[in-house]
């Protein structure tokens, strides 16, 4: 405003950065709530209250880990290590069992997905396969109303979980490997590049060349940068944690990459 008053700079630079400045206070105040609302979930699941609630985290999340965790077989090791599954594996063979069926435990459908061949209007399609065993029941136990279409529903069930926990572990894995290559592309080329554009334009403005404005700029899409890696670090720690869950048994959705926001870098105009 200053600058402004004596006539430094034009009345378009000044609105500029009262316009960033808005922006900024109001991009706090959000940070700010969604921090506050975050921290109180966090509470909830710990069971915290009163005195308990001043507790601190560490103040910035850690860097990418050179070495990435094995993503070797991740859908086998889901489906083998799935709590769900084993639920639903449990369930075939309780009902086998109460409804008289002979070895009740080879009623749980194999996951291995097969492939057939149908002829459609002459033209032969291939497609997805999978075999149901059909349960046998004890002599005096085969008239059970309902009994096989109550197996064949827990075996459709089972097996659409298994690809469910399949589908989920591909999409973990896509995740990482993004979230990870997005990390590093802000850790590794844009944060340098925007310091090094910030040293050459404090040059710039040492020689008198370019104006306080121009200087400005550069330092807010240097900070603007740094903001977006931030995001990146936090995508990529999710995205490892959806990892983790499933190679503990449990079912996760792969939240989208940060987001829907995408790669986002800042523009040389207006300092946003």
């Amino acid at each position: 405003q200053r600058l402004r008053d004596v006539g430094n700079i034009p009345l378009l630079d000044l609105q500029r950065q009262q316009a960033f400045v808005g922006e900024t206070k109001l991009a706090l105040a959000m940070a700010e709530a969604a921090a506050y609302d975050s921290r109180e979930r966090l509470n909830a699941l710990m069971g915290l209250w009163g005195n308990d609630l001043d507790w601190e985290i560490a103040a910035r999340l850690p860097d990418i880990p050179d070495e990435e965790i094995a993503l070797n077989d991740l859908e086998a090791r889901a489906v083998e290590r799935s709590v769900d599954l084993a639920l639903a594996r449990q369930r075939i063979v309780s009902v086998g069992e109460r409804l008289g069926a002979a070895n009740a435990t080879k009623l749980v459908p194999s996951l291995d997905i097969g492939g057939e061949l149908e002829r459609d209007g002459g033209e032969w399609e291939a497609g997805p396969q999978m075999t149901l065993p059909l349960p046998v029941f004890n002599r005096g136990q085969g008239r059970i109303a309902g009994a096989e279409s109550e197996i064949r529903r827990l075996q459709a069930d089972y097996y659409a979980l298994a690809v469910e926990s399949r589908s989920a572990a591909r999409r973990a894995e896509r995740r990482l490997q993004v979230a990870r290559d997005k990390a590093l592309f802000y850790r590794d080329d844009a944060l340098p590049l925007q310091a090094n554009i910030l040293d050459q334009t404090q040059l710039q403005y040492n020689a008198m060349q370019i104006g306080v404005t121009r200087l400005l700029e550069a330092k807010q899409r240097q900070i603007e940068a740094g903001r977006l890696y931030v995001e990146a670090l936090y995508d990529y720690w999710s995205a490892r944690h959806a990892v983790d869950q499933l190679l503990s048994g449990r079912m996760t959705d792969a939240m989208p990459v940060s987001g829907d926001r995408g790669v986002s870098m800042p523009t040389n105009e207006g300092g946003h």
